[in-house]
């Protein structure tokens, strides 16, 4: 789970591609294209649609994930941390496809609920084109009948250039295919994504229903805040897991076809393992990982167990001793992050409702110079490491 904000820059020049583009519409437009562009990854997990979806592993507190992509043209910095932990650690920690409707039913019913969803903290950055996203999420997975994931969070991304500020809506989704067997995600509703320049993305989800539709559908638009969604300078429509055509109203002429599948996602390059931080995820999951792949279920057992007792020792000491986990990159504040102001007092402020518990603020500069090991001797297996 700490890995899936991965989708949103494996595609540097989709991300840095709105801070090129002088007129403020197609700004807008870009900037849609970038977010459709990353659904798939983010809510498949990275797995061909073909094939289904995959249930990622799930986060400890302080696990990071820390790198960066870069194509022919540009480079985009990733920084995530796990800021609040999940309760309880029962939950077999895996990475495997939701394929067989039943397995994944008795999952959910027998995982232990927590009353403090895992909360994530990311930052990513563009320094050579001025664009960078911030913001947090928690990710809350309930079953009645469907199996539902309901993002609540807040992120912003903000183009240094022309001091422009978007939100990113946090999604809802459903997971569906019971009767044919073959799971797969349906993202729900309709979103906007407004800009603090008066440009207004909106975007309908409208997935395949039980008698008709098509899977992964969407309909979205952009337009002026004042002109309303009826005047769109642009439309979109199609699929956000395949292909979708752009609409240029203007001239009453499609302009462009989107081929997600075509678009190259580049690789994250990471520090060498040896070079790794303890608390960096492919290094503390290594064994587990190593495990899975060879089939071993008796060493996979294991080896989560090691960081999972350890972990519910550490929260015994920290409560014992009063004192709570601090995170390296990020902190919290009780205050509303200041930039919602650039998008106050219009009715298209549509955060969730539900209490954020805080905002968490990233420390820009202490992200772009990385001081390990950042938890001293300590290890998410709660030693000190030879």
């Amino acid at each position: 789970m700490t890995e899936i904000p991965l989708c949103w820059i494996e595609r540097p020049s989709l991300f840095a591609a709105p801070a090129l583009e002088p007129d403020p519409a197609r700004r807008a437009l870009l900037f849609l294209k970038w977010f459709i562009v990353s659904l798939k990854a983010q809510f498949y997990v990275g797995e061909d649609s073909k094939i289904g979806m995959q249930k990622p592993l799930n986060p400890f507190l302080g696990e990071l994930f820390l790198g960066s992509c870069t194509d022919e043209a540009a480079t985009t910095r990733l920084v995530v941390e796990q800021v609040r932990y999940v309760c309880v650690f029962d939950m077999f920690r895996g990475r495997f496809r939701f394929r067989n409707a039943l397995s994944t039913i008795l999952l959910l019913l027998n995982a232990p609920p927590s009353h403090h969803p895992p909360v994530a903290a990311c930052y990513f950055w563009d320094d050579e084109h001025g664009i960078q996203c911030e913001g947090f999420s928690r990710v809350e997975m309930t079953f009645n009948g469907n199996i539902n994931i309901k993002l609540t969070g807040q992120s912003f991304v903000h183009i240094d250039k022309y001091d422009e500020m978007y939100r990113i809506p946090m999604l809802d989704a459903k997971v569906v295919g019971f009767f044919s067997g073959h799971l797969y995600p349906e993202l729900c509703g309709k979103y906007r994504i407004p800009c603090s320049s008066g440009y207004i993305s909106e975007i309908d989800f409208c997935g395949k229903g039980f008698l008709s539709g098509e899977r992964n559908h969407f309909d979205a638009r952009v337009f002026r805040e004042e002109s309303g969604p009826g005047s769109p300078l642009y439309t979109l429509s199609g699929q956000w897991s395949g292909k979708f055509q752009v609409h240029d109203c203007g001239i009453d002429a499609g302009v462009e076809t989107c081929d997600i599948n075509s678009l190259t996602p580049y690789s994250i390059k990471l520090s060498p393992e040896a070079e790794q931080d303890p608390w960096e995820t492919r290094r503390a999951w290594r064994k587990v990982h190593e495990s899975l792949a060879k089939g071993d279920m008796q060493a996979t057992v294991r080896e989560k167990s090691k960081i999972e007792v350890a972990q519910r020792a550490m929260r015994r000491h920290e409560a014992n001793d009063n004192v709570n986990w601090q995170p390296v990159f990020f902190s919290k504040s009780s205050n509303q992050d200041i930039r919602m102001q650039a998008l106050e007092g219009s009715d298209l402020h549509d955060l969730k409702s539900e209490k954020l518990d805080g905002v968490w603020k990233v420390d820009r500069e202490l992200a772009r110079r990385h001081k390990k090991p950042f938890h001293g001797g300590l290890t998410p297996g709660g030693a000190n490491e030879s």
